[in-house]
């Protein structure tokens, strides 16, 4: 089976492709026949569902937006790097605040 037609019978049965992080998360797998089910699936796990629903243009997109800004970028995985980059991130708003009133 060709991608074309794989992606036409996904299409067809409704199946819904959405990224979610670096991850594209499959709805309604269950309305392909278990051949399908498994190329899709084969897909998914090589990153390649992810480049065909767009996402890496919406990572160049980004990449380029936070070069323009100066800042470093940093992969955040799990509640406790979040909760750790929420503290430096205020920190630094804190830090910047104080600074700018006292010029």
């Amino acid at each position: 089976m060709s991608l074309k037609e794989l992606m036409r019978a996904v299409r067809a049965a409704e199946v819904e492709l959405r990224i979610s992080g670096a991850d594209v998360l499959i709805s309604g797998l269950d309305k392909l026949p278990p051949e399908m089910q498994a190329e899709l699936e084969r897909l998914r796990r090589s990153g390649f569902l992810w480049s065909w629903c767009g996402a890496d243009d919406d990572d160049e997109e980004a990449i380029d937006f936070a070069d323009r800004l100066l800042v470093d970028v940093v992969l955040v995985e799990g509640e406790e790097q979040a909760q750790a980059a929420i503290r430096e991130l205020s920190s630094a708003t804190a830090a910047s605040a104080s600074t700018s009133r006292r010029r």
